[in-house]
């Protein structure tokens, strides 16, 4: 059907994999200075392992652990056992089902580089803009451009650098980057609150 194609999005390779022990997930949150009352929002949360993790600590807040993959989802949903914090959201990344400013922390984990080969991250990072509040934070974990590092192809993984320079016009100020492992890396990036 002509125009069909227009609306389909394409699966990145890598999409379905899991980040469980690529880094220790312990650190990542100690760097975000979790609370325990933060809404987070885990955005491409594959297996949602750490969305899991999360909501453990969330005791006061919530998780939602958004991905269009249903099998993610599903493995999530059978995880979750008594945990009433934490929330499995069958959703396209590129409409987000939130308020406006609802959001404290959106955490991307190995999924960034995807969106940018398939030439969706603008999109993906004015819906972050819409649920996040002023002051929020973004934390993104990806591979670093390094060829002797397994992961994705080398020329689509981004450096910290070239994070910062896309998220930057969206009113993002980088805050840390730091070596989560010798595969990955985390930015922290908050969003300013506008005058």
């Amino acid at each position: 059907m002509l125009g069909e194609k227009r609306f389909m999005h394409k699966k990145h390779q890598h999409a379905g994999h899991t980040s469980k022990g690529l880094f220790d997930p312990q650190r990542l949150f100690a760097l975000l200075g979790l609370k325990g009352e933060e809404t987070i929002l885990d955005l491409g949360c594959g297996d949602g392992y750490l969305s899991l993790l999360i909501a453990q600590i969330e005791q006061k807040g919530r998780v939602y652990a958004l991905d269009i993959y249903k099998e993610g989802v599903k493995l999530f949903k059978a995880s979750l056992k008594k945990l009433t914090n934490a929330l499995p959201v069958l959703a396209d990344a590129h409409k987000v089902p939130f308020k406006k400013e609802t959001i404290d922390i959106v955490l991307m984990v190995d999924v960034v580089h995807g969106f940018y080969v398939n030439e969706e991250l603008e999109t993906i990072i004015k819906e972050i803009v819409f649920t996040l509040r002023p002051q929020g934070r973004i934390a993104i974990v990806d591979f670093p451009p390094n060829p002797e590092i397994p992961g994705p192809p080398l020329d689509i993984r981004l450096s910290p650098e070239k994070i910062r320079k896309i998220f930057s016009p969206f009113g993002f100020r980088q805050e840390i980057v730091v070596e989560l492992s010798p595969s990955q890396y985390v930015v922290i990036l908050e969003k300013m609150r506008i005058n």
